[in-house]
C-alpha cells in the first residue's frame, strides 16, 4: 500500500478544484477536458498533462463500471507520440466518486490512432 499512497494522492489531491477546460473535437462522446495549470514541461517539447475523458453512458474495465478517467499523458510534441504515466478510473463524472480501477507507469511511446481521443489530446496539448 505505502508504494500505491503516492500515487492516489497525486490523483487526488487539488484536481477537485483543477480548471478542467474542454477541448473542441468532432468526438460526440467521450467529452474530453485538459487542464492547463497542470503543465509540467521538465524536456523542451515534451509536456506532462492531466486530462479528463467524461463519457455520457456508463462504461466498463475489467468488469469494473465507470464514467470518467483521469489520466497523465506525457507528449513528444515534435514526433507526435505520447506515452501514459498514470491513469483512474472513476464511477462519477468528471473524475470524482470513487477510483475503481487504476494503472500507473511510463508506458511505451506510441503514435496515436488517426481521429482517436489520443490524437485529439495530443494536438490540444502541443498548441
Amino acid at each position: 500500500m505505502k508504494k500505491l499512497l503516492p500515487f492516489f494522492l497525486l490523483f487526488s489531491a487539488g484536481f477537485v478544484h483543477a480548471d478542467w477546460t474542454p477541448i473542441a473535437s468532432s468526438l460526440n462522446d467521450p467529452k474530453l477536458y485538459i487542464d492547463h495549470d497542470s503543465i509540467k514541461t521538465t524536456i523542451p517539447g515534451r509536456p506532462q498533462v492531466y486530462h479528463i475523458a467524461n463519457y455520457a453512458q456508463i462504461q466498463n474495465i475489467n468488469g469494473k463500471d465507470f464514467r470518467s478517467e483521469m489520466f497523465r499523458f506525457e507528449y513528444d510534441c515534435e514526433k507526435s507520440l505520447f506515452r501514459e504515466i498514470g491513469h483512474t478510473w472513476h464511477k462519477g463524472e468528471m473524475a470524482t466518486d470513487m477510483i475503481v480501477y487504476f494503472s500507473e507507469g511510463a508506458w511505451a511511446w506510441t503514435t496515436p490512432e488517426r481521429g482517436s481521443k489520443e490524437e485529439v489530446l495530443l494536438i490540444a496539448s502541443c498548441k
